[in-house]
C-alpha cells in the first residue's frame, strides 16, 4: 500500500482525513518470495496436513505487511508409514513352453484401509520374474502325404514284385517325424506270362 498525509493549515476544522492509502504497484511496492517447498506431513499415518510459505518483502528486502493475500497455504496428505505390500499374487503361466522364458508375480502397496493407493510408497518392488522352461525345444516337423506307387518291380502278372512309395519329414533343422519314410507291398504285373506249347 501506498500512503499520503495532508496537514491543515489555519486552524484544526479542515474537512476530510489527514491520511489516505491506496494499494500501489509499482517497482517500491512489497512482492511475494515463490513459495517455500510443503513440509512433511503432519502425521506418518493416515491423514494429515501439510504447510508452505512465503514471505512479503519490501524492496529494501524488509518484511512487509503490505502483500495481498496469505503467507501460508495448507493442503491434506496422507502419511505413508502405515502402507505396507500385499501378499504376493500367484506366479503366472511361464510366456514359452520351451526355450527358456518368464514368469511374473506382483503386489500392491496397500493404503492404511488396506485399498491400493498410488499415494502409498512401499520400499521394494511391486513385481518379481523368474526363468521357467529351460529345456531346449523339440523342433517341430511332420510328414508330408505319401507319393504315388512306384511301378511294380516285375511285368508278368505270373510273377510277385514290389512296389515302393516315399514321403518326407518337413519342418525346422534337426526335426525327426516318428514312423517310416518309405514303405513296400507286393504287387503283380500287368503282362501275361508266356503259355507253354502243347505237347
Amino acid at each position: 500500500m501506498k500512503r499520503r498525509r495532508r496537514v491543515c493549515q489555519y486552524g484544526t476544522d479542515c474537512e476530510g482525513p489527514e491520511e489516505e492509502s491506496a494499494p500501489c504497484y509499482g517497482p517500491a511496492c512489497a512482492a511475494w518470495t515463490e513459495w517455500r517447498e510443503w513440509s512433511t506431513c503432519s502425521r506418518d499415518c493416515g491423514p494429515g496436513q501439510r504447510t508452505r510459505t512465503r514471505a512479503c518483502l519490501a524492496e529494501s528486502g524488509a518484511e512487509s505487511p503490505d502483500c495481498p493475500g496469505l503467507s501460508i497455504e495448507t493442503t491434506l496428505c496422507e502419511g505413508t508409514s502405515c502402507c505396507r505390500w500385499s501378499d504376493w499374487c500367484h506366479w503366472s503361466m511361464c510366456d514359452r513352453e520351451c526355450g527358456g522364458g518368464q514368469s511374473i508375480r506382483t503386489r500392491a502397496c496397500l493404503n492404511s484401509e488396506g485399498i491400493p493407493d498410488e499415494k502409498c510408497h512401499c520400499d521394494g518392488h511391486d513385481r518379481e520374474l523368474k526363468e521357467c522352461n529351460s529345456q531346449l525345444c523339440t523342433p517341430q516337423c511332420s510328414w508330408t502325404q505319401w507319393y504315388e506307387w512306384s511301378p511294380c518291380s516285375t511285368l508278368k502278372e505270373c510273377e510277385i514284385g514290389i512296389k515302393n512309395r516315399m514321403r518326407q519329414c518337413v519342418g525346422e533343422p534337426g526335426c525327426h517325424c516318428m514312423g517310416p519314410a518309405e514303405e513296400s507291398k507286393q504287387c503283380r504285373g500287368s503282362s501275361p506270362c508266356p503259355t507253354k506249347a502243347p505237347c
